[in-house]
């Protein structure tokens, strides 16, 4: 019925509207917008498409190409944005067309993996892509944060530090699951967008630590009253987090409040105070320490493709024959049986009838077990994995256990 085509800049134009119409929160005029549009599309990494039936244009999207650290292998990824349906085309599988259509175009480049920000969690979750990590947010008195005297080698950063820049983040890339590479124009514009303030940790020319921040006014009717928002953080070791603690601490005389947006949950015990100050109580003496929101989701597209990408990672040195059964209503080509054989912790797909033990799942769930974000005793715990023999469940939560949750600094 439909028809998805890689559009040029004159048919991405004819898009604007589209885009416009499905996400008001655009705070551009059409002409500035437009600009946008084209100056992205410049990107050997990004490419539009427009979704039609017969001429008229009904829906549109962006497709990234990415390499992503998946278990500590660097992998071939996938990512969708600016997912849009006309005005007068909701309700007609225009979204399902798309989805297919970015799915299945990423099983034939072998992009195992397939990422999004969802506007719909049920949505997206209905089409097999898997929950990943939540992002916490911390509203904290600078004064309560732990934190050393000294902050000698904290800087501001600026267009100059790129390449220190974008060097110490593709180090961290290499060791960090769930991390995306990226460029170094990408870097730059970090650094160039005037609403950032990024500050660095810098000894001996090297760059061992980034926080990007912005500084907002914290109550509207008083101009003295401000906020310090920090929308990323990535450090080497606990020298560095300490002397960014300090640095945060020492705020205390222009800032209300450090709000720290992060995925790691642990960052409470870094603080004297974990309140954020609603002095609500959840439930008997229980204080309000955060707030906790859902963004990034994971899709595996190919579970074959998938183990062909992971066959130098160590599944902690287990040994197992594994009959995986997969649901997948989406992707036909998923919804099976794949025999894995670990040997050594090695893991790959095999063609023996024998095995130890019989694992079924969802493929959305089993997205989220493959890239950590949570762990399979806890699934199997509420009732979402099946499992065989339970007496494997250990061994099999120890396979599947083999990275930090997975982290994401890529807008996209």
């Amino acid at each position: 019925m439909y028809r998805v085509d890689l559009v040029n800049d004159d048919k991405l134009l004819n898009l604007t509207d589209i885009f416009l119409n499905a996400y008001p929160g655009i705070k551009m005029k059409s002409d500035d917008y437009k600009k946008a549009l084209i100056e992205r599309n410049k990107s050997e990494f990004i490419n539009f498409y427009g979704v039609y039936d017969l001429d008229k244009a009904v829906g549109a999207m962006r497709i990234h190409d990415f390499k992503m650290n998946l278990l500590n292998e660097m992998v071939k990824a996938t990512g969708v944005g600016n997912i849009a349906v006309h005005v007068c085309n909701k309700k007609e599988k225009v979204a399902k067309e798309i989805m297919k259509f970015f799915l299945y175009k990423a099983r034939e480049e072998k992009a195992s993996i397939a990422l999004l920000y969802a506007f719909s969690p049920e949505f997206y979750k209905n089409m097999g892509f898997g929950f990943g990590t939540f992002m916490n947010q911390f509203k904290i008195h600078p004064k309560n944060i732990k934190a050393l005297s000294k902050k000698d080698h904290i800087k501001v950063l600026n267009i100059e530090n790129s390449k220190m820049l974008y060097e110490f983040y593709k180090e961290k890339v290499k060791n960090t699951n769930g991390l995306i590479e990226k460029t170094e124009d990408e870097i730059k514009s970090l650094l160039e967008n005037t609403s950032n303030k990024v500050f660095g940790f810098v000894k001996d020319e090297k760059i061992m630590g980034y926080i990007i921040s912005q500084f907002k006014i914290g109550r509207e009717d008083s101009f003295l009253i401000n906020d310090m928002i920090i929308s990323e953080i990535l450090f080497d070791g606990p020298d560095v987090f300490l002397e960014f603690a300090s640095f945060l601490k020492s705020q205390n005389d222009q800032f209300r409040y450090v709000i720290i947006n992060i995925s790691d949950e642990n960052l409470i015990y870094a603080l004297k105070d974990p309140r954020d100050y609603s002095n609500d109580l959840l439930t008997s003496v229980y204080h309000k320490s955060s707030s906790r929101g859902m963004g990034i989701m994971y899709r595996v597209t190919d579970v074959e493709e998938l183990f062909i990408s992971l066959k130098d990672h160590d599944f902690n040195g287990e040994n197992l024959n594994l009959k995986l059964n997969i649901v997948d209503t989406f992707i036909e080509e998923n919804n099976r049986s794949f025999m894995i054989k670990f040997v050594n912790g090695k893991a790959f797909c095999s063609s023996l009838e024998n095995y130890d033990v019989e694992l079924t799942m969802d493929i959305a769930d089993f997205s989220s077990i493959i890239t950590c974000a949570v762990n399979l005793k806890s699934l199997y715990k509420y009732g979402l994995v099946k499992i065989s023999d339970e007496g494997y469940l250990q061994k099999l939560d120890v396979i599947f256990s083999t990275a930090e949750k997975p982290l994401c600094f890529t807008n996209f």
